[in-house]
């Protein structure tokens, strides 16, 4: 996460603003003492990081490199919807029947208002 972080130029300051969380708590992260433990903090963290939720969770799984994740292939379409919403709604933007798991509080809230017929 720190080399995708300083190939985009942005500060630990700038991405905890965006996630809405300590700068500490992006420190941990990029030391491998703290995780991304919902859907919603992934889709927050490549909303900041301005990448497809799906390549980015290739990348943090290590399944896609950060070359290819920061490919021009690979970054979101200006065109389409931004933020989170446009995240989330990526990873279910097919025709097959798609399961997704999420507690139920705010990040259930926000599928079920951004996934049709959730």
């Amino acid at each position: 996460m720190r080399a995708l972080r300083a190939a985009r130029g942005v500060t630990q300051d700038a991405i905890a603003l965006k996630m809405a969380v300590k700068r500490e708590r992006i420190s941990k992260m990029e030391s491998g003492l703290d995780k991304l433990e919902t859907l919603a903090a992934v889709v927050k963290l490549a909303s900041a990081f301005k990448v497809g939720l799906e390549p980015f969770v290739r990348y943090l799984q290590g399944d896609l490199s950060l070359e290819a994740l920061l490919s021009p292939a690979l970054e979101p379409s200006p065109a389409g919807p931004s933020g989170p919403n446009a995240a989330l709604a990526e990873l279910v933007a097919h025709p097959d029947p798609a399961i997704v798991w999420c507690h139920l509080n705010d990040e259930g809230d926000l599928l079920e208002n951004i996934v049709p017929g959730a």
